[in-house]
């Protein structure tokens, strides 16, 4: 009976921090982070400010949880480049237009973690750790592709590739979560993706 009880218990509580992350997650499609406070999330989601507490420290670390939505559809398209292709540029353009098509999917989520990182380091250190966790992925296909001859020999494949991934979240905050014309958002994903070629391959 008690085992009954503790597992209806869980089930209540898990109910009630997707509501808070449900009701953030509205919240955001027409409100910045810095606007919200902790009382709207709570009235929106019809909980407490204590029960929002017993499960967030505070907004950006809803915004943080919250995130994880977006982080299978970033991982997919960024496995898109795996090397090895006859075409790597196309296979590149390819990789970089996935990962601006989920960037433009979720805008609000993306505006929101870029304002939850500027407010809380706990939240821009699980951004700078997340990001870490593709630099060895792109490293090891760098890597490979040094070895198969089809690029050169350069600087350390982690820091190349940590700043080709910096690249991506710089031009993404600028150009795929705001209102900006879609001639720029075209050309700053073409010249991404030739920064990309360029930089691995040493042509376009």
């Amino acid at each position: 009976m008690r085992d009954g009880v503790e597992a209806g218990r869980s089930d209540k509580g898990e109910l009630r921090r997707e509501s808070i992350l449900r009701a953030l997650e509205n919240l955001l499609e027409t409100t910045t982070l810095n606007e919200l406070n902790v009382r709207d999330i709570s009235k929106a989601a019809g909980v407490t400010r204590s029960a929002f507490y017993f499960y967030f420290e505070n907004k950006a670390a809803a915004v943080s949880e919250l995130s994880k939505v977006v982080d299978e559809e970033v991982a997919a398209a960024s496995a898109i480049y795996s090397g090895g292709a006859a075409d790597p540029a196309g296979q590149v353009e390819q990789m970089i237009c996935a990962v601006r098509d989920t960037w433009m999917r979720h805008p609000h989520l993306f505006r929101a973690m870029r304002d939850a990182r500027a407010s809380d380091p706990g939240v821009d250190d699980l951004w700078n750790n997340g990001l870490e966790g593709f630099v060895e992925p792109v490293a090891a296909v760098i890597d490979s592709e040094r070895a198969a001859a089809r690029a050169p020999v350069g600087a350390d494949s982690r820091m190349v590739a940590l700043i080709l991934l910096e690249s991506i979240v710089r031009l993404g905050n600028r150009y795929w979560i705001g209102d900006q014309k879609s001639t720029d958002v075209a050309a700053a994903t073409q010249a991404l993706s030739e920064v990309w070629v360029g930089t691995i391959y040493g042509r376009h």
